[in-house]
């Protein structure tokens, strides 16, 4: 848990190191929650120098300039790509499938996507961004709509 198992080192030189303390694990949850806290900072006090290591999964990640970075590949992947994403307005991923334009998208709770197009279609998209199906509508589709229990799709 990040608020009592870590060791922080600020400077004057807007550096920020955290690193496991003890037998309690730094995580990937623990990263999004310093990541989450980042987001809320002005330019000011963002640090300009950033690095966490981890120990599930192992390894560190390091942030120069904004951009975060692991030292191996992992789990993690998608997350540092959607940080790193946000901070410069990159594209993360393209999903190609449709013909027609996409005019509404919805998420599952698993992480799923579901997407409504022109081309009198509705894809579902896995997480990796793979479509694993598609249904035919007789007209275009102009919204979609996922029930809380992910269970309707309309």
């Amino acid at each position: 848990m990040l608020l009592d198992v870590t060791k922080h080192a600020f400077s004057p030189e807007h550096k920020l190191h955290l690193k496991p303390s003890g037998a309690s694990p730094l995580t990937a949850t623990d990263l999004s929650r310093v990541l989450d806290h980042l987001e809320t900072l002005d330019a000011l006090a963002f640090p300009g120098e950033f690095s966490m290591r981890l120990t599930d999964p192992d390894l560190t990640v390091t942030m120069t300039q904004g951009v975060l970075v692991a030292d191996k590949p992992s789990r993690l992947d998608r997350a540092l790509a959607t940080w790193n994403a946000k901070i410069d307005g990159g594209c993360i991923q393209t999903l190609e499938g449709h013909s027609s334009r996409v005019a509404g998208a919805a998420f599952l709770s698993d992480g799923t996507m579901v997407t409504a197009s022109f081309d009198n279609s509705i894809r579902l998209w896995n997480t990796m961004g793979r479509c694993i199906m598609r249904m035919d509508h007789g007209d275009d589709v102009f919204c979609i709509a996922v029930s809380p229990d992910g269970s309707t799709i309309a």
